[in-house]
Parts: C-alpha cells; structure tokens; sequence
C-alpha cells in the first residue's frame, strides 16, 4: 500500500501538460520546455540538484505558467537566473542543491554572473508565493529584500559627455536668456516658468517637486513676511517638517506668487496649506493634454502628481526651446534631464567654497560622501587656477568661472607657453603648448566657450612646446580624479582617464623624438668637426 503510494509532486503534475502564454504546450515531467524564442532545458540542473528538487521546480514553474500571467521571455529568464544561483552553489559545496534557502542566494547574491539575475530571481519567487504562499519557505523576507533592481547606468558627477553631467556657464546663460524670453513673451505659462527654475535653482529631485505642498512656499501671498521655500527629503527618513527653508527670491518669488494667485483662486485660506503645490492636470492649458478638473473632486485638489510626470514636464520643456550646445566641437541639441540640474547646483556650490556636508543638505543626500566628488573637482579647480595655465587642458570645474580670455590677455599672459602661432592663426583653439586644430573648442575667442581640451580628440602640441610645465599640470590633475590607491575615481567620466594616458603619450612622445632629433645634430655636428 505504502509502496503505491504517489508522492506529492506526483499528485499535483497530473495534469500532465502545461500551456505557456504564447501557447506552447509542453509536458510538465520533460526535461524540454518549448516557449517562444528559445527552449528552457532543465537537463542543464540534473547534474546539480536531487530529484526531488528538479521535479519540485518544475511543478512550481508550470503552477505560474498556468496563470497566463508571465511572456514566455519572463520564465526563460527565470530559469536562467535559478540556474546561475544553483551552480554557484553547486560549485563551492560539491553537494547537490535540494532547495534554495536564504543562507545559498546571500552568497550568490554578489557573485551572481549577471547584475539582474538576483532581482529575477526575487521576481520568481514572489510569482510562485502569489500561487503557492508555503513555496520555498528557506528563503527569508529579509533576504528578500536583499535582491534589490540593479541601478542604472551611472550619471557621472564630472563627465565630458555633451549629454551628461554639468552645464557650462556658457550653457547656463544661453538657457537664462532663453526662458526669460519665452516667459516674459507669453510663450511659457507661469507655470511651465515656476517649475523649471525650481529645479533650475535648487537642484531638487522630481519625487520632491512632485510631493511639496502650499505649506512648503512663504511669500506675502501665504501670509509671511520672508520669503522661503522647502521641499521634503526624499532619502533621509525625515518629516517635510524637518527639511531646512532656503531663500527665495530673484525673478522666481513674483512668478512664484503669481502661480499661487491662480493656483488658489477661490480656494478659502484654511484650506489652502494642505495642498499640493502643482497636481496632475496643472492649471488648466498649461500642459499639453491637460483637461479641467473632474467635477466631482473637491475644489483645487487633485492630488500629487506622480515624480516621472514632473520629470517630464521639465524635459519638455527646456527641450522645446531648441538650444544648441557646442561642446563636442559641432552644434547639437542640448539634452535635459532634472538630474543634470542637480549636478549643476552641486558643482556651482562647490566653487563657491560649501563643504560637502553642506551641498549634502541642500541637495538632500543622506550622506556627505555622495558629494565628495563636487568637492573633489572645486579644490581641482582651485589649486589649478594658475593665470599661466589657464587654458592650458584647462580642467572642467573652471568653465563655471573663468571669464572669457581675449587675445591680448592671451598674448600678455600665456606667452611663455603658447607659441606664437596660436595667437596668430585665425579660428584656432588657443591651449597651452598646442591647438586643436579648427574644432572650435576651449579658448577660441570666436565663440567664448572655454571648454576643457580635455575633450578634444585633436589636440595636438607644439613643436616648440614646453612640456615639462605641461607634465607637471597633468599628474597633479590626475591625482584629484584617483582615489587613495591611485586607481580611477568612478565617479568621474572614464573618457577623461582616456584622454589623460592619451596626453601622457603626446608628451612622451614629443620629448623621444625631440632626444632623437638632437642626436642626429649631435652626430651630424661631431662629423663636421672631424
């Protein structure tokens, strides 16, 4: 009787067959799943797990593939990511896996050999729980809550890129020039110019612009007699109560308080205080698609705006003013994103002289170290500020300050070392020891833009350069991009430490063939005199 008797698994896999959404059929107990696209191959686990385990993963794959729930891409996936953690351990123990536990994932979890596997995996788990809640019961919520999404790609602090990092000071006043006339013409709604220069000012997240209320604005119009503003932390676990007020002022507080005339028209003062800054509409025409509020919500209150929506208004915005950037040595459009304002606010407070602690709390980081790297580039840029080297690869956290160089500052200034042809050749970027041919990048006096030769592909030195000055500038600028060790900061561009080696070789070169070119006299002078 005993002997007859069908296990579990053999039970609940009676009905032998399993439909994916795509409808491919397959039966449960093969070892071939066929789905769209490519095949799931359970064979590829015999070798590292019982045979209880294999058939209880089976049985829990084909209990979600019943829902109709999942593409077929999604249990491929899956299966991928339960086969990379199975091996893992497999491989450190010998022993076959007979189910996961929280101890296995931990460990796998920063070896996993794909940076999304562990969340896929958590995504696998939580789509069998939905099914089965007993499913898998060695594996802890709180492990669970380990295998977190990977992030995205990093936004570096500092980068060359023209779509990513700081903007120029040249960028900025175009920009400042730009909204001012949209504005001032009617073009833009009062709106459209309040919610640009907020993230423009203070380099505030989209979540935080989403969420901040009436309260979170004092002008005369909310009956105070400073004007303030303060927006709630994102990450720091704190009350909007809690967050500091900044100053407000400049062309932002009157359009500021003539949003809040239309924003609150008719809507009693008691009542005013809790609601949300801007809503999901927004006033009504402002917004492309925008309709009126619906009828049956209270008066002036629509609730929040989700953060990606704000995000989204921002871009579109500063995007319809069709601005060019020429950074990259031919105009392009200029690429906007909330994230690149904050980089901007971070950078402009570190050349000011605020401490990282500092530019921690106005941004709303939960840790200083987070703004370490603005720092790191002002005290760059600072020590750097030599008149004799100003232009000379000039580094990117000087582009904030520095005025535009005339030629007869150049020629008064940087003499010593510039050859002459660099202040007399027409249209050429004017760099220490060398040009950039007729890119039109840093120090070109025909379009004031003083951007980084750093960046520039073409640079090239002179024949009558001096380098060591040149040498010496370039190791100490590469020591505040380096951690301790004397590895590459992450948190800086990679294309600069190309740029970098790409300089160290210019220069080496030069001086061998400069050695090679003074042996040859040397030898054709000794052969004369003998």
């Amino acid at each position: 009787m005993v002997a007859n008797k069908k296990s579990f698994f053999e039970i609940v896999a009676r009905p032998t067959t399993v439909q994916s959404q795509s409808g491919y059929v397959n039966q449960v107990e093969s070892d071939i799943w066929e789905l769209r696209g490519r095949q799931i191959d359970y064979g590829l686990l015999a070798d590292a797990v019982t045979e209880g385990f294999l058939k209880e993963i089976k049985h829990q794959f084909a209990t979600v593939m019943q829902t109709r729930q999942h593409a077929d891409s999604s249990f491929q996936a899956f299966f991928i990511a339960l086969k990379d953690c199975i091996h893992f351990s497999f491989r450190g123990t010998g022993v076959k896996v007979n189910a996961l536990s929280s101890a296995m994932i931990s460990e796998w979890r920063d070896e996993a050999s794909g940076r999304g596997y562990p969340y896929t995996l958590k995504s696998l788990i939580i789509a069998v729980r939905a099914r089965d809640p007993k499913a898998f019961p060695n594996v802890t919520n709180k492990v669970m809550r380990t295998l977190k999404r990977p992030q995205k790609e990093v936004q570096h602090i500092l980068s060359l890129d023209p779509k990513k990092g700081p903007w120029l000071e040249r960028e900025v006043l175009d920009q400042d020039r730009a909204i001012e006339q949209a504005y001032t013409s009617g073009a833009w709604h009062v709106e459209k110019y309040v919610l640009v220069q907020l993230f423009r000012f203070y380099g505030i997240r989209p979540e935080q612009v989403a969420n901040m209320k009436i309260a979170d604005v004092r002008c005369r119009h909310t009956g105070h007699a400073k004007a303030e503003i303060r927006w709630p932390f994102a990450k720091n676990d704190l009350s909007a109560a809690q967050a500091p007020w900044w100053p407000l002022g400049g062309a932002l507080l009157p359009a500021l308080e003539a949003y809040l005339d239309l924003r609150l028209d008719g809507i009693p003062l008691s009542e005013q205080e809790r609601l949300p800054l801007f809503t999901p509409e927004g006033l009504p025409g402002v917004w492309r698609g925008s309709k009126q509020p619906k009828p049956n919500r209270e008066p002036g209150y629509e609730g929040h705006p989700m953060s990606a929506r704000v995000a989204a208004r921002f871009t579109n915005t500063m995007t319809s003013l069709g601005l060019l950037t020429h950074r990259s040595g031919k105009p392009e459009p200029m690429t906007f994103n909330p994230y690149r304002e904050r980089h901007t606010v971070g950078t402009r407070l570190a050349l000011k002289g605020y401490s990282a602690p500092q530019i921690a709390l106005r941004l709303g980081h939960k840790s200083s170290e987070s703004c370490a790297a603005y720092v790191d580039l002002a005290r760059m840029a600072m020590q750097m500020r030599n008149s004799k080297f100003l232009h000379m690869m000039d580094d990117v956290g000087s582009v904030f300050t520095n005025p535009v160089v005339s030629h007869a500052e150049i020629e008064k200034d940087l003499t010593p070392i510039i050859s002459l042809e660099a202040t007399t050749e027409a249209k050429v970027a004017l760099i220490g020891g060398g040009a950039c041919g007729n890119c039109m990048f840093a120090g070109d006096a025909t379009t004031g833009e003083p951007w980084p030769c750093l960046s520039c592909p073409k640079f090239q030195l002179y024949e009558d350069a001096d380098l060591q000055p040149l040498w010496d500038v370039l190791q100490e600028r590469q020591i505040y991009m380096q951690n301790e060790d004397g590895s590459w900061n992450t948190r800086f561009d990679p294309d600069i430490r190309a740029q970098f080696d790409r300089y160290e070789a210019l220069l080496i070169g030069a001086e061998r063939r400069r050695q090679e070119v003074e042996a040859e006299r040397n030898a054709v002078a000794q052969g004369e005199v003998c």
